[in-house]
């Protein structure tokens, strides 16, 4: 029988499979058989234990014929998830109007609290949206900024996020100021200190990748945060290759804003994304 209980947690689980609570998880992925093969092993001794990783592919239903070498585009989902999805969307096709006038809104609250339960934050501190370039157009779109005020980032930021800059940069007059920052850094000190050089009294905002992109280096962000934070200066955060695939949460970072694409490592279904706001900043 399908309670209310029961019906939120499996369309919780369809939405954002890997997040849903750990009863689904278990079912997702067999973590205590993951578990029990990795002991206290480290990480390089599981990386070549093809027994460990032959249970993950398990999970996984891959066309035979194809090697997939990126999740960074767009990340498959387990099969478990995806069975979860299609239960749910056969059950809200089942109760169309009922769904959405009397199931929809709590199923949206439940979601947002256990997701911000995952990424270490509030509900009200951020929203759903369809991917990173949409969540961090509308705060490179929508900060205050005056003519010759200056944006900082490096020149390895995403392409549609640098559009942004540009365009707002010819439309009202603000400054976008393009740093390099070193290939093969001597320690995590020479890159804050790449933006802390950069900074003048019209920088207002940097924006930085926690995971850049084109490498997967990963930038020291909390660090640049302390140091922008210092001079009174806002920090937006381009998280997209990271979330879900480093170990960390939301305020680790300190960001003022930040910007990310669940479809990616999480495995969501394609157009998820979240912004998320610090409280300071929300009206």
């Amino acid at each position: 029988m399908t309670t209310r209980r029961t019906f939120v947690r499996a369309a919780t689980g369809a939405a954002l499979g890997t997040l849903a609570s750990p009863r689904f998880c278990a079912a997702a992925l067999p973590h205590a058989e993951l578990r029990r093969r990795a002991g206290n092993r480290s990480a390089i001794d599981l990386a070549a234990d093809e027994a460990y990783w032959e249970v993950v592919q398990r999970a996984y239903t891959q066309d035979a014929g194809f090697i997939n070498l990126e999740s960074g585009f767009f990340s498959p989902a387990a099969d478990p998830v995806l069975e979860a999805q299609l239960r749910n969307i056969r059950r809200i096709n089942q109760i169309p109007s009922f769904h959405m006038r009397r199931l929809m809104e709590q199923d949206r609250a439940d979601l947002k609290e256990m997701f911000g339960r995952f990424a270490g934050v509030s509900p009200g501190e951020f929203t759903f949206v369809r991917n990173t370039t949409e969540a961090l157009n509308v705060v490179l779109q929508g900060i205050p900024l005056e003519r010759g005020e200056e944006v900082l980032y490096s020149s390895r930021e995403y392409p549609s996020m640098k559009e942004a800059l540009e365009q707002r940069a010819l439309r009202f007059g603000t400054v976008n100021k393009v740093i390099e920052l070193p290939w093969l850094p001597s320690s995590q000190d020479e890159v804050v200190q790449a933006y802390a050089d950069a900074v003048t009294p019209r920088t207002r905002y940097i924006l930085i990748s926690h995971m850049i992109f084109l490498t997967g280096q990963v930038l020291p962000v909390r660090a640049v945060a302390d140091m922008a934070h210092a001079r009174g200066i806002e920090v937006v955060v381009d998280a997209a290759h990271s979330f879900a695939h480093l170990d960390w949460k939301i305020p680790d970072l300190d960001a003022d804003y930040l910007g990310s694409s669940l479809h990616k490592w999480l495995g969501c279904p394609l157009g998820t994304g979240l912004l998320y706001v610090k409280k300071e900043h929300i009206p």
